[in-house]
């Protein structure tokens, strides 16, 4: 039977999962202390391990280190983060970069998160299975390095970019989303003429990043710059039936960011 073990800051989440967990015929042991945790983990090699986001205090540059410590300790382990479900946008895309882990996964804190861990719990061993399978032996350094390029660049659009200058550009935008200059100018709350003058100004680059952020999850999602715009064009019962390019008109980007986290993340809206 797999063995989880979990970080649980309060000793909370532990009671609530492990029900679901043991019906998936799944045991749970958890601790709130991280050292006892690396000590449990390097004697008892669990198959997969949970941590709370906030047992590290919500900064990423703590669970970062401690990830790090966990791969020293046992480096093909599968990993799971709980994360509140009202944390903001900008926490997830603080995670992006850990996110491109192969055996990592995050979950929402949401009403029915204890099914759902379960769910990836599952997903994650049979990942870390097919993970032991040997490498071949041709495998090409150049295929390393574009590997470690993916998921260094995996929430970047580089279409969105100014080759020159590397900043997103509102231009590129404008014709990734199919919409004119002057609409880019109110989903960033900036003069169109600004806009056009500058469209990769600095002053611009954390609400354009907004804007990459939807863009690079609708690619992974419908996988093409045609759905992309499908889906932004789309009346959503979500947003009161108004299409998410309304909202992003309206300024409220985040909003549609939300719902697309949710969606990535396999969360009802």
């Amino acid at each position: 039977m797999p063995l989880v073990l979990m970080l649980d800051d309060k000793k909370k989440i532990a009671g609530r999962i492990r029900p679901d967990l043991r019906s998936a015929h799944i045991n749970l042991t958890s601790t709130d202390e991280e050292e006892t945790f690396l000590d449990r983990l390097a004697k008892n090699r669990p198959d997969v391990v949970f941590m709370t986001y906030r047992s590290f205090g919500f900064q990423v540059k703590h669970l970062k280190a401690f990830l790090t410590r966990i791969r020293h300790a046992n480096p093909s382990v599968p990993a799971l983060l709980l994360v509140s479900g009202n944390r903001s946008l900008k926490n997830w895309r603080a995670l992006e970069s850990i996110r491109g882990e192969k055996l990592f996964d995050v979950v929402r804190c949401e009403a029915s998160f204890a099914r759902e861990m379960t769910f990836r719990t599952e997903r994650l061993l049979e990942l870390a299975r097919s993970s032991q399978d040997p490498e071949p032996a041709n495998r090409s350094k150049e295929s390393s390095v574009q590997e470690q390029q993916n998921v260094l660049l995996k929430h970047l659009v580089p279409q969105l970019h100014n080759t020159e200058t590397g900043r997103i550009d509102a231009g590129k935008v404008s014709e990734m989303f199919a919409v004119p200059l002057n609409h880019v100018a109110e989903m960033l709350n900036a003069k169109t003429a600004t806009v056009h003058k500058t469209p990769d100004a600095p002053a611009l680059q954390e609400k354009l990043g907004q804007l990459e952020h939807i863009a690079a999850g609708l690619l992974d999602l419908a996988g093409s710059q045609e759905g992309l715009r499908m889906w932004l064009n789309a009346p959503n019962q979500d947003l009161d039936r108004k299409t998410p390019l309304e909202l992003l008109k309206e300024g409220r980007a985040e909003v549609v960011e939300n719902l697309l986290e949710d969606v990535l993340l396999g969360q009802p809206g």
